[in-house]
């Protein structure tokens, strides 16, 4: 039987013992902490988008901007939806759906959802790794090309359109409130479509604001086909019309097909076809009698527009 005296020493032998190690154990794992490599230097040698459960950001540079651990089966960078189909507007048409690109290296839209159907986005902050969630927008459009000044068209959960602007942080340029905002095809140098002016639906009427969301022109019933400044082509059921900013047709006769030729604006019906000059108010070219079936071309070609039908020239005319 151990004496009492011999049970006391072992006793204060393991409490030393326990003193002496604990600190260094404790120690070893703090070591071992440093030199455990963070999530986002694990090895994702090709650079994939999804990679490990997360979603993974990289530079034009091809260096590791931050990663995103998705919590749904259906994880992606979102994709910008375009569906100005449903309008005449005159917007760039892009049959590839792209995703929408990382902004000023810090943001990006993400969709992570358990269906596959659910397209909806929220902003992400990278560097903050910070999911704007209470936020979620149906669709984001962008044109496939991007738009000047990181501004995106966003949809909210309710389909009201506004746009965003992105840089240090997100800022509403048009307020999300109205059935529709699409833009012109105008593209700059640097191949983005310029953001000066947005073509609005709201209540039924259309008009035409600027970056500061004030309007431009009266509200208009029929559609905007495009406008270029002083004058508006609308589109309503295949009727077509020109008017000015106030709403006004410049032109008392429905037409079926009208467009902005350089000054002029080309004028058809079923019938007839002729460049129309807005200064003289009166057509500057000859009346040509044409048939539905006639392959009709106007085109500016230097300093000079040509009228072709069916491939044969019918007249050009001097722009100097």
């Amino acid at each position: 039987m151990t004496s009492p005296k011999l049970q006391k020493a072992s006793f204060y032998t393991i409490l030393i013992l326990l003193l002496l190690f604990l600190p260094i154990t404790g120690y070893s794992l703090y070591l071992k902490s440093l030199n455990k490599k963070p999530a986002t230097s694990k090895d994702n040698v090709n650079k994939e988008m999804y990679f490990d459960g997360a979603l993974w950001f990289y530079n034009s540079q091809g260096e590791i901007l931050g990663t995103y651990p998705c919590q749904n089966t259906y994880c992606s960078y979102a994709v910008s939806y375009e569906e100005d189909f449903h309008y005449p507007l005159l917007t760039h048409q892009s049959e590839e759906e792209s995703y929408l690109p990382i902004i000023n290296q810090q943001y990006v839209f993400i969709s992570d959802h358990e269906t596959k159907d659910d397209h909806s986005a929220f902003l992400y902050d990278i560097q903050k790794e910070i999911a704007y969630k209470e936020i979620t927008y149906a669709s984001i459009h962008q044109y496939q090309i991007g738009i000047e000044d990181n501004l995106f068209i966003v949809e909210d959960q309710n389909h009201h359109f506004g746009v965003l602007q992105i840089d240090s942080f997100a800022s509403p340029i048009l307020e999300i409130k109205y059935d529709y905002v699409g833009m012109l095809d105008q593209v700059s140098r640097n191949n983005k479509i310029l953001g000066d002016y947005f073509v609005v639906l709201e209540d039924g009427e259309w008009k035409i604001l600027d970056r500061n969301e004030a309007e431009l022109t009266s509200s208009i019933t029929e559609p905007i086909v495009t406008f270029n400044g002083e004058y508006i082509i609308t589109n309503q059921d295949g009727v077509y019309h020109v008017k000015d900013y106030q709403g006004n047709n410049m032109i008392e006769e429905d037409f079926t097909y009208l467009s902005f030729v350089d000054k002029y604006l080309q004028c058809q019906t079923d019938t007839e076809l002729y460049l129309y000059d807005f200064v003289t108010k009166s057509a500057i070219s000859e009346v040509y009698e044409i048939k539905k079936s006639d392959d009709i071309s106007v085109e500016v070609n230097g300093e000079e527009i040509q009228i072709l039908i069916n491939n044969r020239l019918q007249e050009s005319i001097s722009l100097t």
